[in-house]
């Protein structure tokens, strides 16, 4: 996927991935969002794989954001939450954009 939308796409998985590890502090989901831009890089045949890997991400940032909120009962903390809703966004906007390459 080389295209301008599908870069556009890729830098911003992996910005919004690295702001996410640093207002949140969680490395796992950053991680796995690293992983899914380089799985889809490394071969854009592998659809089923990014796509469980994009709704393993997904899962990951609501079990962090549901454990935040309600264990480490940090509720005002809106750039914590902001952050984890928008790279939920960006991780949909991509993984749409595997099965509908505009």
């Amino acid at each position: 996927m080389l295209t301008p939308r599908g870069i556009f796409i890729n830098i911003l998985v992996f910005i919004i991935a690295s702001l996410y590890w640093y207002a949140t502090g969680h490395s796992v989901p950053a991680i796995m969002g690293y992983i899914f831009i380089s799985l889809y890089a490394y071969d854009e045949k592998l659809y089923f794989v990014s796509d469980i890997v994009a709704i393993i991400t997904l899962l990951l940032v609501v079990y962090f954001f549901l454990i935040d909120y309600y264990i480490n009962e940090i509720p005002g903390d809106i750039m914590h939450f902001g952050f984890g809703s928008l790279y939920m966004i960006v991780i949909y906007f991509k993984a749409r954009a595997i099965f509908y390459p505009d």
